[in-house]
């Protein structure tokens, strides 16, 4: 049998691999409305700049590439609603020009963009899974 082969996409101009897998949550809604509804999955990001190893956990809907959010950083840190938002997406933008790869995210990564996101969290299952795997997500350990 022949492994899969990993996927790749581009982020801030680079070719990004994509290593298999997924990470799934179920959403009832979300922060900005029922729009927000469906199964989303979580990737992970990771690089290394000048200040060392870093890693981003975002999520993107199911039918979305798993670059999607990753990508819209960029928009996001001339688009956003406040200044101190703002200024997160472009420092986060800045770490993606040294993007390694993506993968999915942990359910420990999940778990902390829930405890990040609460206004999202509220809406989401609380089943998660991770490569077929279902797990519940902790609360409180993270």
């Amino acid at each position: 049998m022949k492994a899969a082969r990993n996927e790749f996409v581009t982020i801030h101009g680079t070719n990004v691999e994509v290593r298999p897998g997924k990470t799934t949550v179920y959403f009832t809604a979300g922060a900005n409305g029922d729009h927000e509804a469906g199964i989303w999955h979580f990737w992970t990001a990771y690089g290394e700049d000048e200040f060392g190893d870093w890693k981003v956990t975002a999520r993107a809907l199911e039918q979305l590439p798993p670059e999607e959010r990753f990508t819209r950083i960029d928009q996001e840190q001339w688009m956003a609603k406040d200044g101190e938002s703002r200024l997160a997406y472009r420092m986060t933008w800045r770490q993606l020009e040294t993007v390694q790869y993506i993968r999915p995210a942990t359910i420990r990564e999940v778990a902390g963009w829930m405890v990040s996101h609460s206004k999202d969290a509220k809406y989401a299952e609380p089943f998660t899974y991770v490569n077929g795997k279902q797990w519940i997500l902790p609360s409180g350990k993270i």
